[in-house]
Parts: structure tokens; C-alpha cells; sequence
């Protein structure tokens, strides 16, 4: 028994890496990403997006003739690149190869790749209830699924700059990445936002969310602006539960490096982990403010101790990765 025991261990770990491994590891050689101009429109039901626009800014680090993109099989209407429509080929490991025909590619040289898309993707943005049973649509990439809803260099190493506009119902809040800088209400039946993330992060933490919830600001902060994304349910815990989270911010910015990012956010939202360290959004799981029986009480703040630990652990990671 134990010999059979052992051999099949030893079939597992041989055959594991083949069965869990969905796509080949991505190595930066031959061009890098340098910003991301990304559109989105959802609709009323918050369950699909209408439609989309991804720019892919970049540079070419050696002569090539093509481009390859990560990205999830949901609908595209159209790929151009320097304005003109591009060939391109879509591989069953969820790679755009583009074509640079007509355009230069040596290195050094600079392009723009306009990829037009709709749908609804299988992984990566996650469509969900919340807590008070209303939709949302929240980013959760980690480690590889970010490309499942936006085309981009799905690697870890491969860091760029990204502006978020996105149009959604009327009644919804939206945050994203970076620096807030405006809502507009001029479409028919949309908000449109716009956040724009000017220090390069890599594209796994790049998010959205959007829901019918609460934004709580603790004002003033002498850091960076924080505010709490909550359902409306947390919303009267939402001060007491991320009570941890300014005296973290400041500890790191004191002892580690000034921080980082325009802002801070921290959200409740739809993650399948804890919390996720997303560049100046962090996500933490719908169940944050769950209270358990017998739970061990922070001496701080009177809250469950997993709940300060994660906090801090989650805005540890913005200076970490």
C-alpha cells in the first residue's frame, strides 16, 4: 500500500504542472506595455459589458513583426493599430498575435493597439450580488485572470500606467485605480466615470468596482485621501471595521517610503481571497465584517483580530506587491 501510495504522489507531481497550467509563462523580450486606456459600458442589470475600448500603448525592445496580447474569449468587434484595422490571430491559450505590417517595428519604436470588445468574461471580473442583494461587478485577477476581461501583457513584471472610464447605471458608485477625476451624467441612462492611475502597476492590479453601495471618506488624512467602499448593510460598521487602516497607512509611510498613490480605497466587495492587494483599490471578500463566535478581539480596536490583520496585511502590499 505504501508503495502504491508513493508512486502515485510521484505521478501527481509529475503530471500536475501539465494539468493546472492553462497558459505559458510570459517573458518580457520583446515589447512592453507603457499605458492602458480602458473603456467600459455595462448594462442596467450589471451583468454584462455592452461594450468596450482597451488601448494598448507600448514600445518594442527588439525588431518584431508581431504583437501578442493576453486575452479572455469574449466578443471582439474590431482591432486596429495606428489607426488602421490589424491582422491578427487568436491562439487557444488566449493570445492576440497582431500584426505590425505597415507600421514601424524596430526598437525603440512606439505603438498604439486599439483592441474594440463585448461581452461577458468568464473569470477575472466578477459579477455578483452584494450583501444588501444588489448587483455589482468587482476586478479579481490574481494571478492570471486579468486578461479574461482586459487585453493586455498578463504578467506580473510587465508594469504600465492605466486610465479607467466607466459607464454604468445611474445609481451606482464606481471605483477604480488612481486618482478620481470626474463623473459625468450627460449620457442617457449612464454615469460615466474616469480614474486614472499615473504610477505604473502591474496589470493583475488593475480593477474595477461598481455597486449600489456607500463611500465613507476619513477626512482629513495626512497621508493620502482614503475612503471606505461599502454595501449599504456595512455601512454603519464600515468606520469601526477599517479602523486599522489609517494608523497602518501611516505607519508604513513612516517607517517603509512615503506612499505610493494618489489614493487609498478600501472595499468590500467580490473577491475570491481575503483581501486583495490591488494598487491604491484593495478588495476584500463580502464576509470582511462577519462577526464569529469566540473570535479573538484586537486590543486596538475592539474588532476581530483577522480583521485588523488583514487590513494591515492588504495595505502592507502596497509597497510590496
Amino acid at each position: 500500500m505504501k508503495g502504491r501510495l508513493l508512486f502515485l504522489i510521484a505521478l501527481f507531481v509529475l503530471f500536475a504542472p501539465r494539468v493546472f497550467s492553462q497558459r505559458q509563462e510570459r517573458v518580457i523580450n520583446s515589447w512592453r506595455p507603457l499605458h492602458y486606456d480602458i473603456n467600459l459600458s455595462f448594462n442596467d442589470q450589471l451583468n454584462e459589458i455592452t461594450s468596450a475600448r482597451t488601448e494598448v500603448s507600448g514600445v518594442i525592445l527588439k525588431d518584431t513583426e508581431t504583437i501578442d496580447l493576453d486575452f479572455g474569449r469574449m466578443e471582439i468587434d474590431s482591432i486596429t493599430i495606428g489607426g488602421r484595422p490589424a491582422y491578427f490571430e487568436w491562439t487557444p491559450q488566449e493570445v492576440l498575435t497582431i500584426s505590425l505590417a505597415g507600421i514601424p517595428s524596430h526598437a525603440g519604436a512606439k505603438f498604439n493597439i486599439v483592441i474594440a470588445y463585448h461581452g461577458r468574461p468568464k473569470d477575472g471580473l466578477v459579477f455578483a450580488t452584494d450583501r444588501d442583494g444588489r448587483p455589482s461587478a468587482t476586478g479579481d485577477n490574481w494571478p492570471n485572470r486579468v486578461h479574461q476581461w482586459i487585453p493586455c501583457f498578463d504578467h506580473p513584471s510587465a508594469k504600465a500606467t492605466v486610465t479607467f472610464t466607466v459607464a454604468a447605471p445611474p445609481r451606482d458608485l464606481v471605483v477604480a485605480n488612481g486618482k478620481f477625476f470626474s463623473m459625468n451624467a450627460n449620457e442617457p441612462g449612464q454615469h460615466v466615470w474616469q480614474f486614472q492611475e499615473s504610477k505604473p502597476i502591474p496589470a493583475y492590479c488593475m480593477v474595477i468596482a461598481v455597486n449600489e453601495g456607500a463611500k465613507l471618506d476619513v477626512d482629513p488624512n495626512p497621508i493620502t485621501p482614503l475612503s471606505f467602499y461599502v454595501p449599504q448593510k456595512d455601512r454603519g460598521y464600515a468606520p469601526k471595521g477599517f479602523a486599522p487602516g489609517a494608523p497602518a497607512l501611516a505607519f508604513f509611510s513612516e517607517t517603509i517610503a512615503p506612499y505610493p498613490y494618489e489614493k487609498l480605497a478600501l472595499i468590500v466587495g467580490a473577491t475570491r481571497f481575503g483581501g486583495m492587494e490591488n494598487s491604491s483599490a484593495i478588495v476584500f471578500a463580502s464576509g470582511l465584517f462577519d462577526l464569529r463566535q469566540n473570535e479573538k478581539l484586537s486590543a486596538h480596536f475592539g474588532i476581530p483580530a483577522r480583521i485588523e490583520s488583514v487590513v494591515a496585511h492588504e495595505i502592507a502590499h502596497q509597497w510590496f506587491g
